[in-house]
């Protein structure tokens, strides 16, 4: 059910910048998901395909995910490591005090669109 509310502001939010944009067609868009996000990019693609406007622009979007991973920082030795599933203590020093730097994000990171032709003079 996480995915469902996550779903709604993503379309929301391609809505209102296509609209913003003068988009005719939003042709993708591009939203990264952090590895500790515990999103399911099947989940989000369902949903979103069922809460767009079937007569808007994102109608036959196109959603593409790039999964980042999870980043810690080592406050004794100052090192950025990725950690594993199983072992989030440092590489270097075995520490487990260590800042989340990355891993729990989800944002919407870019949309392909196809604006109307522009009228000339």
């Amino acid at each position: 059910m996480h995915e469902l509310s996550v779903a709604r502001a993503l379309v929301q939010l391609i809505e209102t910048e296509a609209r913003r944009a003068g988009a005719r067609r939003v042709r993708t868009a591009r939203v990264v998901l952090g590895a500790r996000s515990h999103l399911s990019p099947e989940t989000l693609r369902f949903y979103v395909a069922h809460l767009v406007d079937p007569a808007g622009p994102a109608a036959d979007l196109v959603l593409e995910f790039e999964r980042r991973p999870m980043r810690l920082h080592c406050l004794p030795c100052q090192r950025d490591y990725e950690p594993t599933e199983t072992d989030w203590c440092c590489p270097t020093c075995g520490r487990i005090g260590a800042l989340k730097e990355a891993g729990d994000e989800v944002y919407l990171e870019s949309l392909e669109i196809e604006c109307a032709p522009q009228p000339t003079d």
